[in-house]
């Protein structure tokens, strides 16, 4: 398959705002509106109909995921996890409590050793999504596209078993992308997150936003006046919703879905 080089363009922008939105700068909170939602959105926006045409075809989709998104969580997780001791040793994690009083209020994660019956049971962990380490924060990401890709294609397939009309599918696919949304946003508000099941939830919907944007929205491709006029409205109205809320989708925070969904639209654009 032919590679798609605005989406190649668009995850290359994306992983330079997420490295920039790190580093606080000022303009943290406009990138944190929508720069993970675009990397939900453009994995569903690949997701093809024929990955759920038979029961062979969706265990191809799990263990094309296995492999991508499974595998370097569990590696990953094991490296930081047998690095743990030497981290601290060498000063790139700390056990000293008291570094706290000196960074007044800076998010810091005091780290202990641990023994190798610990690093064990971390390393079991990760086999199940459920290991962590300071360094392997940011894998939260593999974990959420594996259950949402998993999931969404699974839900596929039983909808082809009773529709036989993929227009029907993609209908009911909304419904539960509805569905999902609300149960995630409800679970952020009670703070439930196990195995981070709660994004999840939220973000069913962005992979499927994707699909649809393959399947509906026109390209416009050589027409620049249409494209300056999409990035500079999607630019202002997203500066004016940072006077309105935040979103964190590695929390699951943000202040209602229609504000997420907005949000993640724009920033595709």
């Amino acid at each position: 398959m032919q590679r798609d080089k605005r989406i190649d363009i668009l995850k290359g922008i994306a992983i330079f705002l997420v490295v920039l939105g790190h580093t606080k700068f000022f303009g943290t909170p406009f990138i944190y509106l929508f720069h993970m939602a675009v990397f939900f959105m453009a994995s569903g926006y690949f997701y093809k109909e024929k990955n759920a045409e038979s029961l062979n075809s969706v265990l191809k989709v799990i263990y094309k995921r296995l492999k991508s998104l499974w595998l370097p969580f569990v590696i990953w997780n094991t490296i930081f996890t047998l690095l743990n001791n030497i981290l601290i040793k060498c000063n790139i994690y700390t056990a000293d409590e008291n570094i706290k009083l000196y960074l007044d209020g800076t998010l810091v994660s005091v780290h202990s050793f641990m023994s190798p019956k610990e690093m064990l049971v971390n390393i079991i962990k990760g086999l199940f999504f459920a290991g962590h380490t300071e360094l392997g924060g940011a894998f939260w990401f593999l974990r959420i596209l594996f259950y949402i890709s998993v999931a969404y294609v699974c839900i596929d397939y039983i909808l082809n078993l009773i529709f036989k009309d993929y227009k029907k599918v993609i209908i009911c696919q909304g419904v539960v992308a509805v569905i999902f949304l609300m149960v995630g946003f409800f679970m952020g508000k009670i703070n439930f997150s196990v195995l981070a099941i709660d994004r999840m939830f939220s973000c069913y919907c962005l992979y499927y936003i994707g699909m649809l944007i393959n399947r509906v929205v026109p390209k416009v491709d050589g027409k620049l006046s249409i494209y300056i006029a999409i990035v500079c409205s999607s630019f202002l109205l997203l500066w004016l919703m940072t006077r309105i809320g935040t979103i964190s989708l590695g929390d699951n925070r943000y202040i209602n879905p229609l504000f997420m969904l907005l949000a993640s639209l724009l920033g595709w654009a």
